[in-house]
């Protein structure tokens, strides 16, 4: 009976893991944005600066082809720049803005060293606005949405033979932010719409 449940057990542990091994990935991304932040009017707030780190962890369906899904941590950090005009004095600003939410994608394995990933990610939280020579901050609820697609290289590429993969993509999200008012200037929706970047990302993953 002992070896019967010891075979039953060994059976259900070899088809776990055919089903389940490297379909896990947790991944750590850097994005730098290219374009964005900026806008025509010169009296807007203008974006000087962004960070974007991310971190996320997707769980990957079909075998040389098929679909993700996930969650992501995304935390944005921006240097903001304001000139004087007759309504507003100049200034430097911060925003910090940490986001967290699902992704869902494609995904197409062409070569043994490399796949093609397309997702979605959405994601919301606590947008934190506040100056540089002031101690009040402006927090607020905002979204993002953020589009990408890139290509994931395997450990292989190295001529090594470790659960590891490489990532560079392209993207564009925007922030989606209510109008606020700081420090008795208020931020319209439409000066706002500048939080909308083109990035491009490096990043390293970890398979399951």
């Amino acid at each position: 009976m002992t070896n019967l449940f010891s075979y039953f057990l060994f059976l259900t542990l070899v088809n776990f893991n055919v089903v389940f091994a490297d379909n896990i990935k947790v991944a750590v991304e850097k994005q730098m944005p290219l374009a964005g932040g900026k806008s025509t009017n010169k009296n807007y707030l203008q974006t000087a600066w962004t960070s974007v780190d991310q971190l996320s962890i997707s769980y990957f369906l079909g075998e040389n082809k098929g679909i993700y899904f996930g969650l992501n941590y995304s935390k944005e950090f921006t240097n903001h720049s304001q000139r004087s005009s007759d309504t507003r004095p100049d200034g430097d600003f911060t925003s910090n803005f940490v986001s967290i939410g699902p992704e869902v994608g494609f995904w197409v394995q062409p070569a043994d060293r490399f796949r093609i990933e397309m997702g979605l990610f959405l994601g919301a939280g606590d947008f934190k606005f506040s100056g540089s020579d002031s101690p009040l901050t402006e927090t607020q609820y905002a979204r993002k949405v953020d589009f990408h697609m890139g290509a994931i290289y395997s450990s292989a590429i190295l001529g090594a033979d470790l659960p590891i993969d490489f990532i560079a993509k392209y993207g564009i999200y925007k922030v989606f932010l209510n109008e606020f008012t700081y420090n008795n200037i208020t931020y319209t929706r439409s000066e706002l719409d500048l939080k909308f970047y083109l990035y491009f990302c490096l990043g390293v993953g970890l398979r399951f």
